[in-house]
C-alpha cells in the first residue's frame, strides 16, 4: 500500500495578494477580492484545502472633529475555500479610505498565529470601476506594472549603493563608507519585506498569465527580478 505524505501550512511561509489587501487603489462601495495562498515548510504552494483562517478587515474614516482620533469600523469578510491551497477572501468597504487586514492561522497545535505579512494594508477610493477589484481586474494588472518598475528601479540602487568598486564612490571618503555600510544593513533588515513582494508578485503575475491578462514580457521582467535578487 502506498502512503502519499503531504506538509502542513505554515503561516510563515504563506502569503496574501490581491486588490483588497495591495496598496493599489480600489473603488470604495465595490466588493473586493483578495486571496491567500497556503504554503509548507518549503516553501511550495499547497495542493489542498481544509485550513482555518480568521480575516478582520477594518476602516478607518477622519476623526468627526480636528484632533480626534480616526474612526474604526469593522468589515464582513468572506473567505471561499478553493480546496486547491487558495482562499478568496472579498469584502465591501462602504467608504474611501485606508483599510487594515488582519489573517491569522490556526496551526497544527490549535494556535491562532498571524500568516506572513500581516496586517495587510489597502486603499479605497472613489472613480474606480466595480471589476477593477476583482482577483483579475485592472487593479492587480496595475499592480504588476508598477511593482516590477518599483523592484527594478529599487534592486539597480541597492547594486549602486553597496558597489564601493564604482568609479564615482572615493574610496577614501569616510562618510562616503559609512553610508555605504547603512545601505547594506538596510537592505538586509528589510530583506524579508521584499522577499514577500516578491512572492506577491510571483503569484499575481501567473493569476493574471493564465487568465491571458498581461503579456509574457511582463514574466521574463519579473523572472529577471528575482534572478537578480
Amino acid at each position: 500500500m502506498n502512503f502519499n505524505y503531504f506538509l502542513n501550512t505554515r503561516a510563515v511561509k504563506s502569503l496574501a495578494y490581491g486588490p483588497g489587501c495591495m496598496p493599489q487603489e480600489v473603488s470604495a462601495g465595490s466588493e473586493v477580492e483578495f486571496t491567500i495562498q497556503a504554503r509548507n515548510d518549503l516553501g511550495e504552494n499547497r495542493t489542498s484545502g481544509r485550513d482555518v483562517f480568521e480575516v478582520s478587515v477594518c476602516q478607518y474614516k477622519e476623526p468627526a472633529e480636528e484632533g480626534g482620533r480616526p474612526e474604526r469600523a469593522e468589515l464582513e469578510c468572506s473567505i471561499e475555500d478553493l480546496d486547491n491551497g487558495k482562499y478568496i477572501c472579498r469584502y465591501t468597504a462602504p467608504e474611501e479610505g485606508d483599510v487594515e487586514v488582519k489573517i491569522l492561522f490556526r496551526d497544527d497545535k490549535g494556535n491562532m498565529v498571524p500568516l506572513r505579512g500581516s496586517p495587510y494594508k489597502a486603499s479605497m477610493r472613489a472613480g474606480f470601476k466595480e471589476a477593477d477589484g476583482r482577483m483579475v481586474g485592472e487593479a492587480l494588472k496595475k499592480f504588476i506594472a508598477a511593482e516590477v518598475k518599483r523592484l527594478q528601479e529599487l534592486m539597480q540602487s541597492t547594486k549602486n549603493e553597496i558597489n564601493t568598486k564604482d568609479k564615482d564612490k572615493d574610496m577614501g571618503n569616510v562618510k562616503q563608507l559609512l553610508k555605504v555600510k547603512e545601505n547594506v544593513e538596510r537592505t538586509q533588515a528589510e530583506q524579508e519585506n521584499i522577499n514577500l513582494q516578491i512572492d506577491q508578485l510571483d503569484e499575481s503575475i501567473k493569476l493574471m498569465l493564465e487568465h491571458k491578462k498581461i503579456k509574457e514580457a511582463d514574466q521574463k521582467s519579473f523572472m529577471a527580478i528575482n534572478k537578480n535578487w
